[in-house]
């Protein structure tokens, strides 16, 4: 297996600490989002915040294998930005893809350009977390509109079927619930006027052992449940069969 030698976000074998690698690899992918105010577009392309939003990932399709556990993910370079390999003491992993919507394209030739624009445009950045566990969404859910003081039945029901509360936050931050008999399915888009872009994220379990933070655009904010069927597909693909 050849080791990933990139690790834009999350250095390998550097860390002993669970909860150190966590939080560094959230500053991509936090939830809840994280604004940034607007700059200068000149002097924001030179920041560090813009380049750790906008990475320099490859073109080259070589097959990188990360170990989760006993699985592995055999993983084309295209789409990775950042990994964590296990160490012998410690399970924790991590791999973080970046893609474009709607069909989750990886970077070529040809749409090398539309990975580092400014704003979330098309992009979709997912961070798979290996050796960590959070709570059922309901319970999610129900802490946040505690914490907010908020009726759970303070609700706007879109013509979608999505059930949302508005301002949750200081921030106008929105949350989508979408009610499935498997549990609920929610995500929360941040709607700040006072920066340049908007975005929404979505933090579940995504396999038994693995959760996973993704982010991507407003305008793909009613999509949210197709594109999450679609990176759990995505995610299976790299899955090697034993």
């Amino acid at each position: 297996m050849k080791q990933l030698g990139f690790f834009l976000l999350c250095p390998a074998h550097g860390w002993r600490s669970n909860l150190w690698a966590s939080c560094l690899c959230g500053l991509l992918l936090a939830a809840p989002p994280v604004y940034v105010r607007a700059e200068e577009p000149a002097d924001f392309k030179n920041s560090p915040v813009y380049k750790a939003l906008h990475p320099k990932v490859s073109t080259d399709t070589q097959i990188v294998s990360i170990h989760f556990g006993n699985a592995i993910y055999d993983i084309p370079r295209n789409y990775l930005v950042g990994a964590t390999q296990p160490s012998a003491d410690n399970a924790y992993a991590n791999f973080t893809i970046m893609v474009l919507l709607p069909d989750l394209s990886p970077r070529t030739p040809e749409n090398a350009g539309q990975f580092d624009e400014l704003g979330w445009n098309d992009q979709l950045r997912a961070l798979f977390q290996f050796g960590t566990h959070i709570d059922p969404a309901q319970t999610v859910i129900d802490r946040i509109l505690s914490l907010q003081r908020r009726n759970p039945d303070d609700f706007q029901i879109l013509p979608s079927g999505l059930n949302v509360y508005r301002g949750l936050t200081a921030d106008s931050e929105d949350m989508y619930v979408k009610a499935m008999d498997s549990g609920p399915f929610y995500y929360r888009c941040g709607t700040m006027r006072s920066v340049p872009w908007h975005v929404c994220t979505v933090y579940e379990q995504f396999f038994l052992d693995v959760e996973v933070t993704y982010s991507f655009g407003t305008k793909y904010i009613d999509s949210a449940y197709k594109i999450d069927m679609a990176l759990h597909d995505l995610v299976r693909s790299f899955l090697r069969k034993q």
